[in-house]
């Protein structure tokens, strides 16, 4: 029996059926491959071994093409930005940032163009919503908050107003932060700051502070002091990363201050930011014992992410337990935290 007969015969032996064939031919099954004669069995193995090598160039290469454009979208962005009037450069970009800045007086007329939503006269209802969709990119807490209205009309008018205004306004301010930390610009620390108070979800905060990563430098520490003061909360976060970045241990006493903020998020990031330049700080280990125990799941999580990389215990802990047990698990993670710290006094 031929190979190829033989191949068949037990594959129906398998299938539990035999067949009948005329001839090996008749199965179609496919034939098995030609063996190489014998001069061309070296040079076969040459080549497998050229395309090994040429396949360890390229996997080589790729964190360097990485590198080199570290946001493959980038030119879609940029595209984005051509097509909504604004160029590229550094000059367009920061007209375009200082637009989406929030002006002083802001809120009471935001406060009250939504009070107009509801006036009795169409005309000043309709004008109302028209000075809202022309307004630059701004804080949207008042506008969601009148969506639990009791006038009906009133929470229609703020629905098309955030479908309007929200997505495309922030999209293109993405794509502008993008470009920046793309193009590595320079001194447009001032024009991005002021973009801080709008800059409300976790991607446009991210884009935020890799776009002043690229353009702060060392000469920026003054006004970034100055803003940790701020009470905008996403502009104060974003201060402490980049003076962390452009100052790095010389940012520890500042970053000290904030361990101590009412915020709890501003708190972790302070602490987060001081074991980038102090691994072992104290201050800062003991401040994300306490925030164990936040009431903020999110906040619980990269606390204990935290701590595991820093210190070494294998004591038990998890952000998503119920709230006995995570209360149990927090007191004794943290008891072992201060008996740690008092060891290093």
């Amino acid at each position: 029996m031929s190979e190829q007969a033989w191949r068949c015969d037990a594959w129906e032996r398998e299938a539990g059926s035999k067949r009948v064939y005329l001839s090996d031919s008749d199965c179609g099954c496919p034939s098995p491959p030609p063996a190489l004669p014998r001069g061309a069995r070296g040079e076969h193995r040459i080549h497998m071994r050229l395309v090994c090598w040429l396949g360890v160039v390229v996997f080589g290469l790729l964190p360097l093409m990485a590198s080199a454009q570290e946001n493959p979208f980038a030119s879609q962005y940029a595209t984005a930005l051509k097509n909504a009037g604004i160029s590229s450069t550094k000059e367009d970009i920061a007209m375009f940032l200082k637009q989406n800045h929030p002006k002083v007086g802001d809120g009471d007329a935001l406060a009250k163009l939504i009070k107009s939503l509801g006036d009795d006269d169409f005309f000043v209802r309709e004008s109302a919503m028209l000075q809202l969709l022309r307004m630059p990119q701004r804080d949207n807490s008042p506008l969601e908050a009148a969506l639990k209205s009791d006038d009906p009309e009133v929470r229609w008018r703020i629905k098309v107003v955030l479908e309007q205004t929200n997505k495309p306004k922030q999209d293109l301010l993405y794509a502008a932060l993008v470009v920046i930390h793309n193009q590595k610009m320079t001194g447009l620390t001032d024009e991005i700051l002021g973009c801080a108070p709008v800059c409300l979800s976790d991607h446009l905060k991210q884009a935020l502070n890799r776009a002043l990563e690229v353009t702060a430098t060392p000469e920026d520490a003054a006004k970034l002091r100055k803003l940790l003061e701020s009470k905008d909360v996403t502009t104060r976060s974003a201060a402490i990363v980049t003076l962390s970045k452009v100052l790095r241990a010389d940012a520890a006493p500042d970053l000290k201050k904030l361990l101590m903020d009412d915020v709890p998020s501003v708190r972790l990031l302070a602490a987060e930011q001081l074991l980038k330049v102090d691994a072992r700080n104290a201050d800062a280990l003991l401040v994300l014992a306490d925030l164990l125990d936040s009431d903020v799941t999110s906040i619980r999580v990269r606390s204990s992410q935290l701590l595991r990389t820093t210190i070494n215990t294998e004591l038990p802990y998890s952000a998503f337990a119920t709230a006995d047990v995570r209360k149990a698990q927090a007191e004794a993670l943290r008891a072992f935290v201060k008996d740690l710290v008092a060891k290093m006094k």
